[in-house]
């Protein structure tokens, strides 16, 4: 058998809150009631406790006060589990784990406590809670008023107490199945509060769910009483700084408005400013893109005096209309449309011969400016 040493208990730093809060909320069960304490090194120790009632909201309970079982039942639905469990364990405290649910079957852990167990609202048996500091093929040792051997094979918990069959982890290995040659993890009565605690540290949520305990209506209350002077401290304290808080932050917003008001009224003043001349650069703009383009016209016409004669230009109905003669009144038509600043051009009436010369009336619309600059800087590219 080897032994491990743990100094679980010396190396493993408790984080301060959870310190605190058991300290002041947990209470371990074992005869008597004895309360958790921090020595002058910093170690948690057991020690006993005054309380003549249990007021404190947890309670670990030794394992020589209830019955631990494991059970195996023919059904896999929570519902139907927790029914078959309260008719067997009727009339009696008990909690249950369960560990494993397959073919049908719903393997649980089942705690049964004896009537000398104080009531709590979170009860916690000792044993489950040191099964979480051990791994496959170890033996948790106890050493405190009696020992106790701990184990946990597969998630379910198995411990026994020292008896004249089992002296040992190993015999106690081989009375639940496990391989002869196992660790020994031993834990000492020195050792034996922080080991708890490592345990607590461990815990699910829903693992501590499982262990509470519907109080009665006098014995919850009394339970809650240590928490209420706080609690009222605390909302005090709260309902206290937040008023304060209101009270500065509404104080800063009036000085805030009075000391901006000033620049408030001269960016609203420019922002008239901005918004006037807004307006009046898109009636300038409407203006001008509603004016014929005469620019572009004299860029079309300009391509056609060398090719036709040119009697007269006129505008109407937002086209320019040209009257004129050419050797080919269509070439005429076709050197029209294909210019880039012409949107579209026709003729306005049939060509007809005057002494060689086909007559003609073509009209064109041209496109806005703005795509006529574009048509000119993408042909320059």
């Amino acid at each position: 058998m080897k032994e491990v040493n743990t100094v679980l208990s010396e190396q493993e730093q408790l984080p301060a809150w959870l310190r605190r809060g058991i300290k002041f909320q947990c209470v371990y069960f074992d005869d008597k009631l004895y309360r958790f304490i921090e020595n002058a090194s910093g170690r948690m120790e057991l020690e006993e406790s005054n309380d003549k009632r249990n007021n404190r909201l947890i309670t670990v309970v030794s394992g020589r006060h209830y019955d631990e079982l494991v059970r195996v039942y023919p059904v896999e639905k929570p519902g139907e589990l927790q029914k078959l469990l309260k008719l067997e364990f009727e009339g009696r405290r008990f909690h249950f784990q369960t560990v494993k649910v397959e073919n049908g079957k719903s393997t649980v852990n089942v705690w049964q406590y004896h009537s000398s167990v104080p009531p709590s609202l979170v009860v916690i048996p000792e044993t489950f809670l040191l099964a979480k500091l051990v791994t496959a093929g170890q033996v948790l040792r106890l050493t405190t008023s009696q020992i106790y051997f701990v184990s946990n094979v597969t998630g379910v918990v198995h411990s026994q107490l020292s008896s004249s069959l089992i002296k040992d982890s190993e015999t106690f290995a081989m009375s639940i199945g496990l391989a002869k040659e196992v660790e020994d993890l031993p834990v000492t009565i020195e050792s034996h509060a922080n080991a708890l605690l490592s345990g607590i540290r461990r815990l699910t949520f829903g693992q501590i769910y499982s262990f509470f305990s519907v109080p009665e209506k006098e014995s919850f209350t009394q339970r809650l009483k240590p928490l209420f002077l706080p609690l009222g401290i605390l909302i005090s304290l709260y309902l206290m700084g937040t008023s304060i808080y209101l009270y500065g932050y509404k104080s800063y917003l009036e000085n805030g408005s009075i000391k901006y008001s000033d620049s408030l009224r001269e960016v609203l003043a420019v922002e008239d400013q901005l918004n006037a001349l807004q307006t009046e650069y898109s009636a300038i703009s409407e203006f001008h893109d509603a004016q014929p383009n005469v620019k572009g016209a004299w860029g079309v016409l300009f391509s056609l005096f060398e090719a036709a004669r040119i009697n007269s230009i006129s505008f109407s109905q937002e086209r320019f209309v040209v009257n004129g003669s050419a050797d080919k009144a269509t070439s005429i038509l076709e050197l029209v449309s294909t210019h880039p600043d012409v949107s579209e051009a026709k003729f306005d009436n049939p060509t007809r011969n005057n002494r060689g010369k086909e007559l003609f009336v073509i009209s064109f619309t041209l496109m806005p400016a703005s795509e006529s600059r574009e048509n000119v800087n993408t042909g320059a590219g």
